[in-house]
């Protein structure tokens, strides 16, 4: 267990009080500019994925964005700017991911129906947009068939073999909700560490020991407590629930492993060779225009908008 009193642990908790009020600041020096605006409050790189979408439904007005760090960031900001009523003619609009927490049922901010703007990347209907818009695949040939198939199963077999990780993850979140310290470091964890992907399988490659071997800082959980959390998860739609960037950072392997195979002189699993100019680990801002726009966000955005332009009036 990490001990709270340390130094580091000490100048941790200021630079994340930092963050917290990162936003706010922000908006006090910029918001005067922007008044007549949609001003949107996101975690960090969602502007990619929500800047089309919130401009369409405002009235084609070019929304501005502030980046709050994460979701504690996000809706810190919004308590700090709702406390008093001087910035109630603002047309401002939230954003958070679920991820692995409870909801916050607050009509005011927007929270994904999954675990983060990166799921919605990760369907069978996006990917299909991808395929016949991007590498050009005919929808009646074989080739997107082929890929069609290849996608379900692998993505399939990676959600068998990543459950243990997610599950693991999300035990820790509820673990910090109770006040215990632990330490998760997520950043820059990458899924090759766990899982190996190819077109036509994937496997897994890590137990609870190499998890906790990786994760060293982090509170030691039951290990009954992952095997119910893992039960618990077990849903027919497990890419919505699991964690985000996994399910991006797998689907972007997977494409890449397309583009690789069908730009090869003899493709293994495509019927001819093809040439593809696409960047696909770009794919937060490469495939925002495929990706999934949610009837809830459409709604939230829509009537935030309508109300606080009224309201500005």
């Amino acid at each position: 267990m990490v001990n709270s009193e340390s130094p580091q642990n000490r100048v941790e908790f200021m630079e994340r009080k930092a963050k917290l009020i990162a936003g706010y600041h922000k908006f006090l020096q910029n918001y005067t500019k922007y008044k007549e605006a949609p001003i949107c409050f996101v975690e960090g790189e969602d502007e990619r994925y929500y800047h089309l979408r919130v401009k369409l439904l405002c009235d084609n007005l070019e929304p501005q964005f502030i980046i709050c760090g994460n979701k504690d960031g996000v809706l810190n900001t919004f308590d700090l700017i709702n406390s008093s009523e001087k910035y109630s003619d603002c047309k401002l609009l939230y954003f958070v991911d679920s991820d692995f927490d409870p909801r916050i049922s607050n009509n005011l901010i927007y929270e994904t129906p999954c675990y983060a703007v990166e799921n919605f990347y990760t369907s069978r209907e996006v990917v299909s947009k991808i395929l016949k818009c991007e590498f050009k695949f005919d929808e009646d040939g074989p080739d997107f068939s082929t890929a069609m198939k290849l996608y379900s199963e692998r993505q399939s077999e990676f959600h068998e073999a990543i459950s243990l990780l997610n599950a693991w993850i999300a035990c820790q979140r509820d673990i910090a909700r109770t006040g215990i310290m632990t330490r998760l470091n997520l950043g820059g964890l990458k899924i090759n560490n766990f899982v190996a992907i190819e077109l036509d399988k994937v496997e897994m490659r890590y137990d609870i020991d190499l998890i906790e071997s990786k994760f060293s800082h982090a509170y030691i959980l039951p290990r009954d407590n992952v095997t119910t959390k893992q039960e618990e998860q077990n849903i027919a739609n497990k890419r919505l629930i699991f964690r985000g960037k996994f399910e991006l950072e797998f689907t972007k392997k997977f494409l890449q492993k397309v583009k690789d195979d069908i730009t090869s002189q003899e493709p293994a699993f495509f019927s001819k060779k093809r040439s593809i100019s696409i960047n696909i680990q770009e794919a937060i801002s490469q495939f925002s225009i495929y990706a999934e726009t949610t009837n809830c966000l459409i709604e939230y955005t829509k009537q935030q908008w309508t109300s606080l332009s009224r309201e500005a009036v």
